[in-house]
């Protein structure tokens, strides 16, 4: 390898539908291959696969210190590469490109942002992380709403609790998921539908596809929710 870098071959060659030189290192893992190509020009931001960039793809695989050696390199952060690791279960690697200027309002693959991945996920330290930096909350993907609705569908509620101190509307209507009360109440979720009580949530709000909370509550026969939410003055009209 160093042979061929003196010759001065060109770093972004390709063999075929072989990835280049920086791609293949990054891909098998060979740091101190990729330092070499990096020293001598190569493109941090080069194309691989099916992960995108090489950033992606290093933190997909766990490349810890290639990643670093990229971003010390010049490639750019965005949350790709921290959904990608997060999915991974790479959590050094979400924590490092955080600290290194993770675009967080970016979306990553399949429409999620990193919070709403974690959320979904039940990762509650990347959430903190992310919510510690985090100035716009009201990122959407496709499937839910928002993070808060991921959070609620999987009953992660230390998250959920920790999303509802940021979040300003408990009403807001997913693609999919219905209003964050009904889907608590259709589901069973008890504690959360404690915290968003509390925090003020529309007992009669209606979506199409559940009709309201004590309704849904009723009709899966969650006795404990219905109790809670005839309290708070829900009515079965």
């Amino acid at each position: 390898m160093k042979l061929l870098l003196e010759k001065g071959v060109d770093l972004d060659a390709r063999n075929g539908d072989l990835d280049d030189a920086l791609g293949s290192a990054v891909s098998d893992g060979h740091s101190n291959v990729v330092e070499l190509l990096l020293k001598k020009g190569a493109d941090p931001n080069v194309h691989i696969g099916m992960y995108g960039d090489a950033l992606p793809t290093a933190s997909y695989n766990g490349h810890f210190d290639i990643a670093k050696l990229l971003l010390q390199g010049g490639a750019s952060v965005d949350a790709q590469s921290g959904y990608f690791a997060l999915k991974a279960g790479e959590t050094d690697i979400v924590e490092f490109l955080l600290d290194n200027g993770s675009y967080l309002g970016a979306k990553g693959c399949n429409c999620w942002s990193l919070l709403q991945t974690a959320s979904e996920k039940g990762n509650t330290h990347i959430v903190k992380l992310v919510l510690d930096k985090l100035t716009d909350f009201g990122a959407q993907s496709g499937n839910v709403n928002n993070a808060l609705h991921a959070a609620h569908t999987r009953n992660f509620s230390d998250i959920a609790k920790m999303l509802l101190k940021r979040v300003a509307n408990t009403t807001a209507e997913g693609n999919r998921c219905g209003f964050a009360l009904e889907i608590a109440s259709e589901r069973g979720f008890s504690d959360i539908v404690k915290l968003l009580l509390e925090r003020g949530s529309d007992l009669g709000a209606q979506s199409a596809a559940l009709n309201n909370a004590l309704q849904a509550a009723h009709r899966k026969g969650f006795d404990d929710i219905v109790e809670m939410l005839v309290e708070r003055g829900a009515t079965r009209s």
